[in-house]
């Protein structure tokens, strides 16, 4: 669908810092970028404003959401049970030092089809 593909674009758009928290997303600009019509761009900022991702104002516009304090804290307490699984799971499987490492994100790039500098 056509929303989908607008709405990961403009994921990547923010993940990469093309926009950043509190920026004005303009309907025409954005939709030329992605290549997409400004109705299925409005579809995707529906969507993307019910998951929070973006904040529409009336007779405003679209603007990336801004994190609050709660949702930092929520977001390192997400990395604190994530990272201290992944350092369990390394040692688990004898990853210590960075060629356990190293071997296992080569690994994933050729599944992925990604070349290494």
């Amino acid at each position: 669908m056509q929303a989908d593909t607008a709405m990961r674009g403009v994921m990547r758009g923010i993940a990469a810092g093309t926009w950043g928290p509190g920026d004005k997303l303009n309907e025409v600009a954005v939709a030329t970028k992605l290549g997409v019509s400004r109705n299925t761009l409005r579809e995707a900022f529906a969507r993307m404003a019910t998951q929070g991702l973006v904040q529409r104002i009336p007779n405003r516009g679209v603007f990336v959401t801004r994190p609050e304090p709660k949702d930092v804290k929520d977001l390192y307490a997400a990395r604190t049970i994530v990272e201290s699984g992944a350092l369990l799971w390394g040692k688990r499987h004898r990853l210590a030092g960075t060629n356990g490492v190293e071997r296992h994100v080569r690994v994933a790039e050729e599944a992925a089809g990604v070349a290494r500098d």
